[in-house]
């Protein structure tokens, strides 16, 4: 998280707090859903295999890649778009988008 120092006016402290500083599948997840979306959690995870094949990076956890999906939906970065889809179990998934 940014910061600001003691010394700083109130307005650097409420400015710092803010700014998002995503981590690395924060930023991976949510380029993802602005790609492919509207996409289910699985499909992210898939899209995030392929990606680390391709780029070397560490691969998550798929329940990783849900939580971190879940902090953006929080932070207001990605919504439920509305639609659900079929998980490969062919049981019912929200489908998610980026909010604009």
């Amino acid at each position: 998280m940014p910061r600001s120092r003691r010394t700083n006016p109130d307005t650097s402290h409420e400015a710092a707090e803010t700014v998002w500083c995503p981590t690395e599948v924060e930023a991976t997840v949510l380029d993802i859903v602005r790609q492919h979306g509207p996409i289910a959690d699985d499909q992210i995870y898939r899209h995030y295999i392929q990606r680390s094949i391709r780029t070397g990076q560490v691969l998550p956890t798929p329940q990783s890649v849900r939580s971190r999906r879940s902090e953006l939906v929080d932070a207001g970065f990605i919504g439920w778009s509305g639609l659900y889809g079929l998980t490969e179990s062919l049981r019912r998934t929200r489908e998610w988008s980026a909010v604009l």
